[in-house]
């Protein structure tokens, strides 16, 4: 190396190549690789980012280009880029230590097998090198990562939700009431769904996020975005609701009080409609439920409904003042676990220059 080095000190020749940044794409795709989530398979159509394919076949809606291409220098899709820029910014930064892309990642290297079955933290850490940089740690190495494996655990994640439910259920057509509500167990970081995947064996397409949701598939299963009362009053319920896809036969939309019964239903199909209850008598406790069900087809039934309900407080700690919940702002799910010790070092180990540049 060094007789090499003293007959092309400036780089000129072709005996090394320079040391450069991976680019997006095959960036992505190591991450997946490390992980043990990459799909390998060949051909097939676009499909999200989300997805754990080759970045290649991510999925581009040139109308909707995702935060992340932009921010790794995705050329413009709407222009001729004869060479792609490559810039070192914040965003860039802060999405492979934040995005729920990486804590995933993260999450599954430090699940792996040869990571989990290994007996003490030395052998974790070697196999988290041999896995990331394909080459065994140094001493010095393994005393590090052992410092960081040896820190407690964090405390478990203490999740409260607010005035607002998300769930599916029935509506009892005689008594013009809702029978039933059971909540909808599993949050994307999105939205709430029946479970990891759709449709769900039991909820079927039933899902509620910010803006709306999708109808259920069957009167058993209606979607329904749920208010409690946190104190007695009467409340005002507005906003917009809408159904916009051309395909199926549409949804109706129904607002129930558990106090007065059904309180306004709407059948729309490519259709929206402004929606003002005033003066909805409510206890503590009581509860406002937007329910939507499909038609009979369940084809293109997502809706937007995010309502607005106004009270004016009673409680002398509000001092009677004005409150509003409003279902968009306000929407939530727990939130993630945080990474253990040794994901967080599985995720550290993923943004060293060692595994970030080709030599």
């Amino acid at each position: 190396m060094a007789a090499a080095r003293a007959v092309d000190a400036e780089n000129k020749l072709y005996w090394r190549a320079n040391r450069r940044r991976l680019d997006w794409e095959s960036m992505r795709d190591s991450f997946l690789a490390v992980s043990g989530k990459l799909d390998p398979a060949i051909g097939g159509k676009p499909v999200p980012f989300t997805a754990p394919r080759r970045t290649l076949y991510g999925y581009i809606d040139r109308l909707n280009i995702p935060g992340m291409l932009r921010a790794f220098d995705m050329a413009s899709v709407d222009a001729h880029s004869p060479q792609r820029h490559q810039t070192t910014v914040p965003q860039q930064a802060l999405f492979l230590m934040n995005s729920p892309f990486m804590v995933d990642q993260s999450r599954a290297l430090g699940k792996r097998p040869e990571v989990a079955a290994a007996a003490d933290a030395p052998g974790r850490v070697r196999a988290l090198y041999r896995i990331v940089f394909g080459r065994d740690p140094s001493d010095e190495e393994i005393a590090l990562g052992r410092r960081l494996l040896d820190q407690p655990p964090p405390p478990p994640v203490v999740w409260k939700p607010g005035p607002w439910h998300y769930g599916y259920g029935e509506v009892d057509e005689a008594a013009q009431k809702v029978a039933s509500f059971t909540p909808l167990p599993h949050f994307t970081g999105r939205q709430w769904q029946g479970g990891p995947a759709l449709p769900d064996p039991v909820a079927g397409w039933a899902y509620l996020n910010a803006q709306g949701g999708h109808a259920g598939n069957d009167l058993k299963h209606a979607t329904i975005r749920r208010w409690v009362a946190p104190e007695d009053g009467a409340v005002t319920v507005s906003g917009t609701v809408s159904h916009k896809n051309k395909g199926g036969n549409g949804v109706r939309a129904r607002l129930f009080s558990s106090r007065s019964g059904e309180l306004a239903s709407w059948t729309l199909k490519q259709l929206e409609a402004e929606m003002k209850i005033k003066s909805i008598d409510v206890k503590k406790d009581d509860t406002i439920d937007f329910v939507v069900d499909f038609r009979g087809e369940i084809t293109d039934d997502e809706f937007v409904w995010a309502p607005v309900i106004q009270m004016k407080s009673s409680s002398a700690a509000n001092g009677g003042q004005m409150i509003e919940w409003n279902a968009a702002s306000q929407f939530a799910g727990p939130p993630p676990a945080p990474l253990t010790p040794l994901e967080k070092y599985a995720q550290t180990l993923m943004l060293t220059n060692e595994f970030f540049f080709l030599d």
